[in-house]
């Protein structure tokens, strides 16, 4: 067993072969649970309540809520990641310095922080036409990077 992004709420089962080749396992398995269609999108809205406590206000539960809407679409959206990163080289060095950054600040052990698939989805985002093309095929890797952190320079809440 194992966790999805260090977050204890989302187990991952990890499959090992059953021999040995040498001193460790040459490959694993990771099966990730999914949750399609378990809920209702329109209900995980950021300014929503989903967790009910006696005698308490209703604020809203906007981290609850992310979790669970990634659960929701992240098939969907590892999909879209992979035909994004699709023989597009510069991208993917981008996004090994955007994690060596996020390593050296030691944000990318934690599970509410920045980790390698939320910085893949950033770099996806930012090359499409809904992320106003802020990363395009004419730059280089030292570019995107720049465009990124400005990005999550601005937009992190």
């Amino acid at each position: 067993m194992s966790a999805f992004q260090n977050e204890a709420r989302k187990p991952v089962l990890v499959l090992y072969p059953a021999e040995k080749f040498g001193e460790t396992a040459l490959a694993s398995i990771r099966l990730i649970p999914t949750a399609t269609s378990l809920f209702n999108i329109s209900k995980l809205n950021m300014q929503r309540n989903n967790i009910r406590a006696l005698n308490r206000a209703a604020d809203a539960t906007p981290m609850y809520n992310s979790s669970i809407l990634e659960d929701m679409v992240l098939e969907e959206n590892s999909k879209f990641v992979s035909s994004t990163f699709h023989e597009w080289k510069e991208l993917g060095e981008a996004l090994i310095l955007l994690k060596v950054w996020a390593r050296q600040r030691s944000s990318i052990y934690s599970h509410d922080c920045v980790s390698g698939y939320l910085l893949s989805t950033i770099l996806a985002y930012l090359a499409t036409v809904s992320g106003k093309n802020r990363v395009s095929k004419s730059m280089n890797t030292i570019q995107i990077c720049r465009h990124t952190l400005d990005f999550i320079g601005i937009h992190w809440f």
